[in-house]
């Protein structure tokens, strides 16, 4: 694939990219992760709303259990999305000193760093979307059983 699609991606290149690249193009990867992360940050109110308005009210006692396990599941995804955003803003105050200070010996430093918060990007978008297909298989669940329910006049 070719490394400038995935800077555009926000996906980092098989290869010694992350030791090679120039700070330019890891400023803008880290900030594609920024917008990123304001997205999912959307996707994780929604979640919350849909969770919280419609569905416990609207669940019988059988289907209360599958909600509280992805509601605490939810609220950590939440956690580690402030956590990570907030770690994306701090690196690039980081980035913006070593810039400033090109005699600076925390090059490798800032790149070490910013492979631990690519990884921990990564590992937090796929917990997401693991965690959404589960909110989506419980879902399609309980509206198949509540339909169920409202035509049997229980």
């Amino acid at each position: 694939m070719d490394p400038k699609k995935n800077m555009q991606l926000g996906i980092r290149p098989k290869s010694d990219f992350m030791y090679t690249a120039s700070w330019g193009e890891l400023y803008v990867l880290t900030e594609h992760w920024q917008s990123d992360l304001e997205f999912y940050g959307d996707e994780i109110k929604f979640l919350q709303n849909l969770m919280s308005k419609y569905f416990l009210q609207l669940v019988q006692e059988e289907n209360a259990e599958h909600l509280q396990d992805l509601v605490g599941r939810l609220l950590g995804i939440d956690k580690s999305h402030v956590s990570l955003k907030d770690k994306t803003i701090q690196h690039l105050s980081h980035l913006v000193e070593v810039v400033k200070d090109s005699n600076s010996s925390q090059g490798q430093q800032f790149r070490d760093e910013h492979a631990d918060l690519e990884d921990g990007f990564t590992i937090f978008v796929n917990d997401f979307k693991t965690l959404k297909k589960d909110v989506f298989k419980v879902t399609e669940h309980i509206l198949h059983t509540e339909k169920f329910r409202h035509l049997l006049g229980e």
